[in-house]
């Protein structure tokens, strides 16, 4: 095992600041207390802790309004996109190392890929479960229906993006690519 793999192998297991169990975060249980923590934990840049306020708030009441619907957007765009760019920085930086005649960075290289292609995997399955299940079946006008069928585009977009390294994928788009033919 490389030097620099031995060494992001103990970074993990001696965080500096150690992930927080995000089940931890108490939500409040009324939809205007979790429309209110969604605004703050957005002000604070807390998006993870965003996303679990919303997902709540659908749980409970699928019919959100529009500022409800923007939380909810705003929420997991913020969640994707950072995720996203770390996952095009890596993978061209395993481009850039692969094309080396020998490197012995590529195994971790490799583990921080697949890192980042789990966690955009799990976050796009979460939205796509929560439009499919809750919001697309509630909506009412024809607006907040393009709205979310819009959403479930872009998320299956990004899902596709990563799919051909992440068999968990496979099954979900399977579906989908025989509905377009």
């Amino acid at each position: 095992m490389p030097e620099c793999a031995k060494w992001y192998n103990s970074a993990l297991l001696n965080e500096v600041v150690p992930k927080k169990d995000l089940s931890e975060f108490a939500l409040p249980d009324a939809a205007k207390d979790l429309v209110f923590m969604a605004k703050l934990t957005e002000e604070a840049e807390r998006y993870d802790e965003m996303v679990q306020c919303m997902r709540k708030l659908v749980k409970m009441n699928s019919e959100l309004d529009t500022e409800e619907r923007n939380l909810l957007s705003m929420a997991y765009k913020n969640v994707i996109e950072s995720r996203r760019n770390a996952w095009r920085i890596i993978t061209s930086i395993e481009r850039r190392e692969s094309a080396k005649e020998k490197s012995e960075n590529m195994p971790f290289i490799a583990s921080f890929r697949r890192e980042f292609e789990t966690e955009l995997g799990a976050v796009c399955e979460d939205l796509l479960g929560l439009l499919d299940t809750y919001l697309i079946p509630a909506s009412q006008g024809c607006e907040t229906k393009v709205f979310y069928l819009k959403t479930k585009g872009d998320y299956h977009r990004y899902y596709a993006k990563i799919a051909p390294r992440l068999s968990s994928a496979r099954p979900r788009l399977m579906p989908m690519i025989k509905q377009r033919r």
